[in-house]
């Protein structure tokens, strides 16, 4: 009998134990640790903040769905991760002992790194369900007292979608049609109503300052790891990400694996400033994947031999309209890129928000149908065995 721990309920750890729960014998126990009692559907979140949904219409309450599936869950902040004996530390002192850890936290979200960012500083953000709420009040004043809005993301930040949704959306709301924008900028600092930027030429060098005034603005942060992992030697990497090999294990403790946002993937390119990779949502369904798959031989004796392929499957909604892609690799070279826009993207991305949640609610993770689509556009989840 073995113990299987997930840290994490986002979109990596939920789909991870649906996943993993059918490949398990019986006796064998798997817990899902996270610091929230429910599930968010992130991808609604510039929504959230438009008001054309609710909280409650893009969560489902854990703790119920995971009984339902014979999931332990406890809903309590890790505290420490100590790999080296196999235990975690929760907040409220409890020790967890495992077999096999899947790392799905997700980031920390570094509002620290620039004066005045985020929810308690000056800026909104859209990275959680709660900011969403609130940013929604940020808009309904603004609605009521118009003014400049300034929309971006911070250097460092490594998912650019969801600021280009959130303008676009922001945009269709308002019904403005005036995007004006500023490339290879750092942000010095944010004052109340104030961003001071830094523009840099295609070397990095400081080329121009800016001094923008705004009523509105938000503004993704770069990520790290989370503070409980951030110090373990062998597990991170300088900014705290999980180092993974191509079996998502991590190579200093082989019963360790990393799922999400969280684990670490190098710059794919040189750029003026620092940006991070994103990781999309089917790129990391990809990655849950093949972790389960590694997990379920592991625990049968045998080597992983499972890689996923990082394909990306992506609707970036406009609010009335959108742009839709395929690419696989998400990382290039590619075997296919493939983009698409128009109105249907937006209907898209509501349908796909629905089925998600619907799949959550029921505790499944990729019905066969599902798998099929996927392999016909040509976006499997895992690679060939070589």
């Amino acid at each position: 009998m073995a113990t299987i721990v997930i840290l994490g309920a986002g979109i990596g750890g939920i789909s991870q134990a649906f996943e993993l729960k059918p490949m398990l014998n019986k006796g064998d126990r798997l817990i899902v640790i996270s610091d929230q009692d429910r599930f968010e559907f992130t991808p609604s979140n510039p929504w959230v903040a438009m008001g054309w949904r609710s909280d409650d219409q893009i969560t489902v309450p854990l703790p119920a769905l995971f009984k339902k599936h014979g999931i332990e869950f406890v809903p309590t902040a890790v505290a420490d991760v100590r790999p080296a004996d196999d235990q975690l530390d929760l907040a409220d002192g409890t020790v967890i002992d495992y077999d096999y850890l899947v790392i799905a936290t997700g980031p920390r979200l570094a509002f620290d790194e620039i004066d005045g960012l985020g929810p308690d500083g000056h800026t909104v953000s859209i990275c959680k369900t709660a900011h969403a709420s609130k940013a929604h009040h940020d808009v309904e004043a603004l609605i009521e007292n118009p003014g400049p809005v300034i929309i971006g993301a911070a250097q460092g930040a490594s998912c650019f979608g969801p600021a280009y949704e959130y303008a676009f959306i922001l945009d269709t709301e308002l019904r403005n049609r005036h995007i004006g924008w500023i490339t290879n900028a750092k942000i010095d600092r944010i004052e109340a109503n104030a961003i001071a930027l830094t523009e840099v030429d295609a070397e990095g060098t400081d080329k121009k300052q800016h001094q923008l005034q705004f009523q509105h603005a938000m503004i993704l942060p770069a990520f790290t790891g989370i503070d409980a992992l951030r110090d373990v030697e062998g597990l991170v990497n300088p900014r705290g990400f999980i180092v993974v090999d191509e079996f998502q294990r991590n190579p200093a403790y082989s019963n360790t694996y990393a799922v999400g946002v969280c684990i670490a993937i190098p710059p794919v390119g040189e750029t003026p400033l620092p940006v991070g990779v994103p990781k999309t949502g089917f790129m990391i369904e990809s990655i849950v994947a093949a972790t389960a798959q590694n997990i379920r031989d592991a625990m049968a004796g045998r080597e992983p031999s499972h890689r996923a392929t990082w394909n990306a499957v992506c609707l970036a909604d406009f609010g009335d309209g959108g742009v839709a892609f395929v690419a696989s690799p998400q990382i290039p070279p590619r075997n296919i890129s493939w983009a698409s826009k128009g109105k249907w993207v937006h209907l898209a991305k509501v349908g796909f928000e629905k089925y998600f949640l619907r799949k959550v609610r029921q505790g499944k993770n990729e019905p066969f149908y599902e798998k099929q689509i996927m392999k016909w556009i040509g976006a499997d989840k895992l690679r060939p065995a070589p």
